[in-house]
Order: structure tokens, then C-alpha cells, then sequence
């Protein structure tokens, strides 16, 4: 699957481009670092462990030392996350969907509605069935933690 989303990412990538995935777990981050080389990718992998919380003191200084406008990828492992299913709200516009969402969900998720980071899918429907969705939460307050550490070297983050 690494190889697969290496030559996906790689289309259009010259030599010496670099690629930064953060798979982040809840104690332990494990960092790929790729660069593309004229055979293929060479591949250094680094396994940053935490004491108790998600990220680990040393992170920080392990992703400066890194090549500033690096393009980095962020996987979190499915401990940091949850999907949770649901019946579609009836509801006028999106707007009010994503602000209702966290008050819907505030009995299925341990977290707090206040800390919720959220994002949906529209699932597919039979006729007559009522809509369904999936939703994805995360903790906004651990994302807003590692995005804070990735954004002071000037990395470039890959949005999937």
C-alpha cells in the first residue's frame, strides 16, 4: 500500500522531493521519511515513543530538523478516532448540519462537544430508507496540538 501512494504522490515529483508521513498513535508516533531518488523512493523510518500522552517531548525537535517545505501526510491510527453511524437530520442547509452534529453525537462520543472535529459522509440509500451518514470526530484539541507542531517548520500538509 506505501509503494501505491508513493508512485500516486510521486506523479509530477522530481528527484530529491521529499515526503513526511506522521502515522500517530495514541502512544507512540512513528515517522516515514521518503525521498525520491533516481531508482525509486529511499525510505528512513524513525519510531518516536511516547510516555503517556499522544505526542511525545521530543517530536517537536525531530520535525525541525526535518527539510523545511517538506510535504508531510498525517495518518492517525483508528484508537484517535471514531466513525460513528447516524440518520441524516433533516436539516434546511449544511451549515446547520455540521452545527448540529456535535450535540447529536455528545451521548456516543467520550469527548466533549467543544473539542469535537468533525467531518461526514452521505451513505448510500435505498428508496424509502432514510438517509444515513457516517461521521468521523476527533479530538480538535490533539489535532490542534500536532498541527501547531507541524506548521512552525514550514511544512506543506497533503490533504486527501
Amino acid at each position: 500500500m506505501l509503494q501505491q501512494f508513493l508512485r500516486k504522490w510521486s506523479r509530477g515529483a522530481g528527484e530529491g522531493q521529499s515526503l513526511l508521513v506522521l502515522h500517530v498513535f495514541s502512544q507512540q508516533i512513528k515517522l516515514l521519511h521518503a525521498r525520491q531518488v533516481k531508482q525509486g523512493w529511499q525510505l528512513h523510518s524513525e519510531q518516536l515513543v511516547a510516555e503517556a500522552k499522544p505526542f511525545p517531548r521530543d517530536i517537536e525537535s525531530a520535525i525541525t530538523a526535518l527539510p523545511a517545505g517538506s510535504k508531510v501526510a498525517v495518518v492517525l491510527a483508528p484508537e484517535l478516532y471514531q466513525i460513528i453511524p447516524l440518520d441524516k437530520p433533516k436539516l434546511p442547509t449544511e451549515a446547520e448540519l455540521q452545527q448540529a452534529l456535535p450535540w447529536l453525537l455528545k451521548d456516543l462520543c467520550p469527548l466533549a462537544p467543544e473539542d469535537m472535529q468533525l467531518d461526514y459522509l452521505d451513505l448510500a440509500t435505498t428508496a424509502g430508507a432514510a438517509a444515513k451518514i457516517n461521521v468521523v470526530v476527533a479530538a480538535k484539541s490533539m489535532l490542534a496540538q500536532l498541527c501547531g507542531y507541524l506548521i512552525k517548520p514550514n511544512l506543506s500538509l497533503l490533504l486527501f
